[in-house]
């Protein structure tokens, strides 16, 4: 706790002077070497799946972007490589995050933050908490379509759907059948820290609405929505590499 409360001191002094500074990409800072992470699974296929915590190694204060469609290399290889799609929040609870859209490094400390990503490998299990990555290059196709997805906009179970059949050739068919995709998967991992960041509430219209969750998305669409979003998706990214 102590750590904590001295950590958003240094927060609250330093960000303005961070917010001065250029960001740099993630795997950037990585490679130069101002900052060593630790990259694991959280769980589930589709969505805030991905823990960074990271650390800075030099004195300068950074901020930190993901690039869309960064890859994140399994450890092991046997589960699924994962595509970042965006940095959704830090983490200050065991099951919260605070909603941020860059990581700002003011202190010495280690901080941990959520990323949306989605699974690049159909036939593989999904990433768990025990499950660590590397960070690789950007996928060009993967990124395309996030880029596409976000302009629709399109669910994130759509997302996930068109870029395993973009991938591999699948059918929407052969993707519903994936064991665990729409239906009996885990949700509620991570939520917005209505309770815990600012003195915020439940009520604030900033929060209202937004669910930050582990779960395979697109669970509120028709199954013949999130078809054909996810086959317009494929279409348009293919489109694109056509061009």
């Amino acid at each position: 706790m102590r750590t904590f409360i001295v950590s958003m001191l240094a927060v609250a002094i330093y960000a303005p002077q961070a917010f001065g500074q250029d960001a740099i990409p993630l795997e950037q800072a990585l490679s130069s070497g101002k900052v060593e992470a630790a990259i694991t699974g959280i769980g589930g296929s589709t969505g805030d799946t991905i823990l960074i915590t990271v650390g800075r190694r030099t004195p300068d204060l950074l901020r930190l972007t993901l690039t869309p469609g960064t890859v994140f290399k399994s450890v092991s290889g046997a589960v699924q490589n994962m595509a970042g799609a965006s940095i959704k929040g830090q983490r200050v609870g065991e099951n919260s995050y605070r909603p941020e859209t860059e990581i700002v490094l003011v202190d010495n400390y280690t901080h941990s933050y959520v990323i949306e990503a989605y699974c690049l490998d159909f036939h593989k299990g999904n990433p768990g908490a025990t499950d660590r990555f590397d960070i690789a290059s950007v996928d060009g196709q993967a990124a395309r379509l996030l880029a596409i997805g976000k302009d629709k906009p399109a669910s994130i179970g759509a997302i996930q759907a068109a870029l395993w059949m973009l991938r591999e050739g699948l059918s929407p068919a052969q993707v519903q059948a994936r064991p665990g995709l729409f239906t009996g998967h885990r949700r509620g991992t991570f939520h917005h820290a209505r309770l815990h960041a600012r003195g915020k509430t439940a009520t604030d219209p900033r929060y209202r609405g937004r669910r930050g969750t582990g779960h395979t998305a697109g669970l509120s669409c028709q199954r013949h929505r999130r078809h054909s979003g996810s086959l317009y998706l494929a279409e348009r990214t293919s489109d694109h590499e056509s061009a």
